[in-house]
């Protein structure tokens, strides 16, 4: 810039500035989206398997104890 004025370089210098911390800005929300999602699958998961594991363990419980009022 010369003379505080803005030239069509200074501007396109810009775009191309913007540009890379744009692209820049999406890639990392990507990754970070991409991290979360892996975690929080993760974490359902978990808690699903002990979820079915705790009514396994009730199954085996009331199969093994028949309910005697009949």
């Amino acid at each position: 810039m010369d003379n505080g004025s803005v030239t069509r370089q200074d501007l396109q210098e810009l775009e191309g500035r913007l540009r890379e911390h744009t692209a820049q800005a999406v890639q990392d929300s990507e990754t970070r989206l991409r991290e979360h999602t892996a975690q929080a699958l993760h974490d359902s998961e978990t808690r699903l398997l002990s979820f079915m594991e705790a009514m396994e363990a009730r199954l085996r419980q009331h199969t093994a104890c028949p309910d005697k009022r009949n």
